[in-house]
């Protein structure tokens, strides 16, 4: 009792009730309720939140003073005493009570409850640290004579003890210089060199795993000063029996080890160390490591810490790598978007200078609903990525090229005029016509209809030059379609759009250049 009375806990609710009172009895006077029951109503919130997060006492005290307040409020308020008045407020106060007490007695148990489990949990882990403390030491295996003794695979090449202060060190310089890298270009170099420096070895490789060709590739070229690199092999050898038990070996182990001395035969120029650089059971690559000054059992931890640090940076950035390219470019042809095709036109029209010239192409591939109707949306697909991959091997190296939205496609052509501009449509457009679409054994004829325009030195915005290239493509579109129709406007204002009234069939029509 007396540690009720000194508990903040209790003072704080007595204040916010003893506060309410007052409040409750100038509601109930104002609405005209039966005494008492404004008072159990304002109460009853702040009675279940003492009983949550107070002791027993404290929730005990806190419901007889809002009890008193249930009597209190007709006097507080100098409300006229009507027959009910004596039977309210003693029912609310009951209530009042009963509910403090099983709040109180639930929250109790609960406690005592997760009390019990906390101290179990404790117990088990000091069990289970001195069991693993007094049988099986940190760095050791476990005596020989103990026949129920469960032996690990152990990778450590001499009995010394770690090191730990400076394999700390050692996993913290590795984080802080792999980890915050994204970019793959740079990635690979910091953990060759960041190898070199922490396991002091002479070289070290990485090899990535290509799953569809079940083959191993250098992502880095080699250089002239280089010596030449081990090169692992995915079926036998040291990185065969990685590939194959995703495991670090190094080649102490393989010597020390009878039933793996045929590795040695079959791969006689095994470095000295080879860790996999997997990720959640998915194999990126391998890390080689040879030259070793000291194999030890600082070395192991470091390369198998190394590698597994590596491995979450190396699958990191390809994920980064992989949204960057998504949201950059057009998910089933490959080609820019129509985001980046618009940065692309913005950055080449600041660059440019009175004398360069810009170009632009424009094309629609001709009733693309009819195609999806008559083959289906696969076939749809199909021809889009066919007409992308056209595009791109009949249009020059430094053409800007994207997927301007549906089956419409355009480029931009940096230092190209309009007479060259118009060439390469009209080559574009005859590749189209005669290329043998095909789709699970269906033939599919396909056309397209282009716009091609040049920009001028009136155009203020990249909107006018798209504005003509795309009315140059519907002009193609209405008088048949199948055709290149280039629209120049020396003045820099492009016409109204007219789009065709009627949908033309004739896309087999002879192609013509129309220059307005």
């Amino acid at each position: 009792m007396r540690e009720a009375l000194a508990s903040v806990h209790f003072w704080t609710y007595a204040l916010i009730v003893v506060s309410l009172c007052p409040l409750a009895a100038v509601l109930g006077a104002s609405w005209g309720w039966t005494a008492g029951t404004t008072t159990f109503v304002v109460l009853a919130g702040p009675i279940c939140l003492a009983a949550l997060t107070t002791n027993v006492w404290v929730a005990r005290l806190i419901a007889c003073l809002a009890c008193i307040g249930c009597f209190l409020e007709p006097t507080i308020a100098l409300r006229s005493v009507d027959n009910l008045w004596p039977a309210f407020p003693a029912s609310a106060s009951c209530v009042l009570l009963a509910l403090s007490m099983v709040i109180s007695a639930v929250t109790d148990r609960l406690r005592c409850r997760v009390h019990a489990l906390q101290s179990q949990n404790t117990e088990i882990v000091r069990e289970l640290y001195q069991s693993t403390h007094h049988q099986n030491p940190l760095g050791t295996n476990p005596p020989a004579t103990d026949p129920t003794a469960v032996t690990e695979p152990v990778l450590e090449t001499s009995d010394e003890t770690l090191n730990y202060p400076m394999l700390l060190l050692s996993i913290q310089e590795i984080g802080r210089r792999i980890s915050t890298n994204l970019e793959l270009e740079s990635l690979y170099p910091t953990i060759i060199n960041c190898a070199k420096t922490t396991l002091e070895c002479g070289s070290c490789q990485i090899h990535l795993w290509a799953p569809g060709e079940n083959n191993l590739v250098n992502p880095l070229a080699l250089r002239p000063r280089d010596p030449r690199p081990y090169r692992p092999q995915t079926t036998s050898g040291m990185a065969g029996w990685v590939v194959a038990n995703r495991q670090l070996i190094t080649r102490q182990t393989i010597e020390r080890d009878a039933n793996l001395e045929s590795i040695l035969t079959q791969d006689p120029h095994a470095p000295d160390a080879i860790a996999p650089l997997s990720v959640g059971g998915e194999l990126l690559g391998l890390l080689v490591v040879d030259q070793v000054r000291e194999d030890s059992n600082t070395f192991v931890r470091l390369l198998y810490i190394l590698a597994n640090i590596s491995a979450l940076a190396i699958k990191n950035a390809q994920l980064f790598t992989r949204i960057e390219l998504m949201a950059h470019r057009d998910g089933l042809t490959g080609l820019l978007n129509h985001n980046t095709f618009h940065q692309e036109l913005e950055r080449l029209i600041d660059r440019s200078t009175p004398d360069s010239t810009l170009s632009v192409i424009m094309g629609d591939v001709d009733h693309f609903k009819k195609i999806n109707d008559d083959y289906g949306h696969p076939a749809g697909d199909h021809v889009l990525r066919e007409t992308a991959r056209l595009w791109k091997a009949v249009l020059p190296d430094e053409a800007v090229i994207a997927r301007y939205g549906g089956e419409e496609f355009i480029c931009l052509l940096p230092n190209y005029d309009l007479s060259s501009s118009m060439e390469l449509a009209q080559v574009l457009q005859q590749t189209l016509q005669d290329f043998p679409f095909s789709f699970e054994g269906s033939a599919i004829s396909v056309t397209a209809s282009f716009g091609v325009t040049q920009r001028t030195t009136d155009d203020t915005s990249d909107d006018v030059l798209i504005r003509r290239a795309d009315e140059a493509m519907y002009r193609s579109k209405t008088r048949g379609r199948n055709q290149v129709t280039c629209l120049e406007d020396n003045h820099g204002r492009p016409p109204a759009r007219s789009r065709p009234q009627t949908t033309s069939s004739h896309d087999d029509s002879p192609t013509s250049t129309e220059q307005v």
